[in-house]
């Protein structure tokens, strides 16, 4: 098992792996818009965490094999202090899951990060998410804020 920098060859496989994060998180959110990792808003967006540099995309393999990908970006916020990097996503393959595949994505999240000078790093997870919400607090994160909506 190997974590990488993702290169524009693994474009497709990365946004191919996001289509399933959208499958499974539309379990909690009916107003994602599926189809968005292949078209071109969300092909743009993986292009740009793939070569911009505060930007970044991460994949985890073993041989020629994908199993999962992490992004994230530096973001900035003038009403906080500090440098924030911002865990975008991840994903690991559901058969490679418990494997400490996800942890191995985050630790070299944190070292990019930390090589940027990062002050703290943000993620945010849908609060039925329990799988996910238990990842992240396992490996550190805290509550800070929860975001509530209403249908009209």
């Amino acid at each position: 098992m190997k974590v990488r920098l993702a290169t524009i060859q693994d474009l497709e496989v990365v946004s191919g792996m996001n289509s399933s994060l959208f499958r499974h998180d539309s379990e909690f959110d009916q107003h994602l818009v599926i189809g968005w990792p292949t078209e071109q808003e969300g092909q743009a967006y993986f292009r740009a965490r793939i070569i911009d540099d505060d930007k970044v995309c991460l994949i985890v393999e073993s041989g020629s094999d994908i199993l999962g990908y992490l992004v994230g970006s530096i973001v900035t916020d003038s009403t906080r202090s500090g440098l924030v990097a911002s865990l975008d996503n991840m994903f690991v393959q559901k058969e490679s899951r418990r494997q400490g595949l996800g942890a191995s994505l985050f630790a070299e999240f944190r070292a990019w990060a930390q090589a940027k000078n990062v002050d703290r790093i943000s993620v945010s997870a849908y609060s039925d998410n329990k799988r996910a919400l238990g990842f992240y607090k396992s490996n550190g994160f805290q509550s800070l804020a929860e975001t509530l909506e209403v249908e009209l």
